[in-house]
């Protein structure tokens, strides 16, 4: 087993940007000698093809300080409260909470956000994917996925090939959830050419000897198999992506 790196959640980059208050796991460009990522990963920033990963707080009735453009295929997933977006195609939405949403956005074309509500703040997780083409037009594609459906088990939320009839990606990644009550245990498979990222949105739990906390990332590779077994009620998203030659050849 090679742990990439492990990331926790007070080494996170806090910025506000506007009334937006952002927790960067590793933000697209930042330097690697404040990220201190391995330099086998692929770019300064980022994780693979994930380029940036967030978790982002606004309060009621606050836009989203940035308007989202082309540069990026984006996953967003709504904790709490209410999200609205509207494009300049006229395209309008709201995501709520359980809601998750893959969104490209064609060229031109820009998305402004804000907390749908007057009186409670909007919590959310951002993560940025790098484009692989033009999206053309550009399109979006959401679904709410309960923590029921999510209980004690791995949940493909998002893949290239729609596996478990699931949100639709461009890049060759796999979006998991899973919503853990205590003491319950979980394996997932990884091939030698995958790596992992592990993301801890509430709770505790362990893997690979490591006790992993709410914020707290974990970047794997080099094993048969990702196990996790919850301490406390948890929630955990986890990224199965495609390995760069270079981190295999350095992690062997």
């Amino acid at each position: 087993m090679s742990v990439l790196k492990l990331l926790r959640a007070g080494m996170r980059q806090q910025v506000q940007v506007g009334l937006e208050q952002i927790w960067h796991s590793f933000p697209a460009g930042a330097a690697p000698e404040r990220s201190s990522w391995d330099p086998a990963l692929s770019g300064p920033g980022g994780f693979g093809d994930m380029e940036s990963f967030d978790e982002a707080r606004l309060p009621p009735g606050a836009p989203v300080a940035a308007s989202l453009g082309w540069a990026a295929e984006t996953i967003t997933y709504v904790l709490e409260g209410a999200l609205s977006q509207a494009d300049t195609t006229g395209r309008a939405t709201v995501l709520g909470v359980g809601d998750f949403q893959r969104l490209t956005l064609g060229r031109d074309v820009l998305c402004t956000e804000w907390n749908a509500s007057r009186t409670a703040w909007v919590h959310f997780i951002r993560i940025s994917l790098r484009m692989v083409a033009s999206p053309g037009q550009g399109n979006s594609e959401q679904r709410f996925i309960s923590q029921a459906e999510r209980r004690d088990q791995l949940m493909v939320v998002g893949s290239r090939d729609v596996r478990r009839h699931s949100l639709l990606f461009q890049q060759d990644l796999v979006l998991i959830s899973a919503v853990l009550r205590p003491g319950h245990h979980l394996t997932h498979p990884l091939r030698p050419d995958r790596m992992a990222w592990l993301q801890v949105i509430a709770g505790r739990v362990q893997t690979e000897g490591l006790t992993v906390s709410a914020g707290d990332g974990l970047g794997l590779c080099s094993q048969r198999a990702i196990s996790i077994t919850s301490q406390t009620q948890s929630e955990i998203l986890l990224i199965d992506l495609h390995l760069p030659i270079d981190v295999d050849d350095q992690a062997h």
